[in-house]
């Protein structure tokens, strides 16, 4: 459908509206016009002032190139419609500084982070969301993909049709599963939620701004699903 406020060959889907001084910046994926797969493009960003009028093209904010995996991947002619696009971002911005929360399709690659000194950018890679060193999950290893230090520890490499939630009716297998980050900044405190089906939350370090911390309410670097209050919902989250 077109866009009711952006220009008709514009396409900007999984929104992430945000407010940043004076202004409103648009963030989301990047659908780009006659492509057959989704997020084809680069990240883009518009802005307007509060009142939502006159909105501003501010232009390409984070190349998919400047990801790692990405770039090794189509280096290897590998890619494809589940492992080479950029999915639906997310920014905070935490003491001038601004930080984009991205995931990489399906591919299983963990979420990257990037950062900038203007919400417009331009971003830098930073790293990717990570469990500190003495807490890798069971399974976790490095892979040959080129991910500085092997930080793919949501998604532990494998797509998520290789995971076939779908058939496992959304189960305990997504747990870790890295796909549309959201961000919350609260009181010096950083929270990341994301999911496909069922929601999960962990707070990150704010030293780094993206590796996971330990919950002293729940004792664990990831919540169990966050269901509805339902007796079979239940029995899943504690099981988590």
């Amino acid at each position: 459908m077109y866009n009711p406020y952006l220009p008709s060959n514009e396409f900007v889907p999984d929104g992430e509206p945000r407010v940043f001084g004076d202004r409103i910046y648009l963030y989301g994926s990047h659908d780009e016009y006659g492509e057959k797969s989704l997020c084809t493009g680069d990240y883009v960003c518009w802005s307007a002032p509060l009142t939502m009028e006159e909105w501003r093209y501010e232009g390409v904010i984070y190349e998919r190139m400047q990801d790692p995996y990405i770039r090794k991947i189509t280096e290897k002619r590998k890619g494809n419609m589940f492992n080479q696009y950029l999915y639906a971002p997310d920014v905070i911005e935490i003491e001038g500084k601004y930080y984009l929360y991205y995931g990489v399709a399906m591919s299983g690659a963990g979420f990257g982070v990037a950062v900038a000194d203007a919400p417009t950018g331009p971003f830098t890679y930073l790293g990717r969301v990570r469990y500190p060193q003495e807490a890798k999950p069971k399974g976790w290893k490095d892979t040959e993909d080129g991910i500085d230090d092997g930080d793919m520890a949501l998604g532990m490499g494998m797509p998520m049709i290789q995971l076939n939630p779908f058939k496992k009716h959304f189960g305990l297998n997504m747990k870790d599963y890295a796909y549309d980050p959201a961000v919350l900044y609260d009181e010096g405190r950083l929270f990341l939620y994301f999911g496909c089906g069922y929601c999960y939350a962990a707070e990150l370090s704010t030293e780094d701004m993206r590796t996971l911390v330990k919950s002293p309410e729940t004792g664990t670097y990831i919540t169990g699903p966050l269901l509805p209050s339902t007796e079979k919902a239940d029995r899943q989250a504690v099981a988590a």
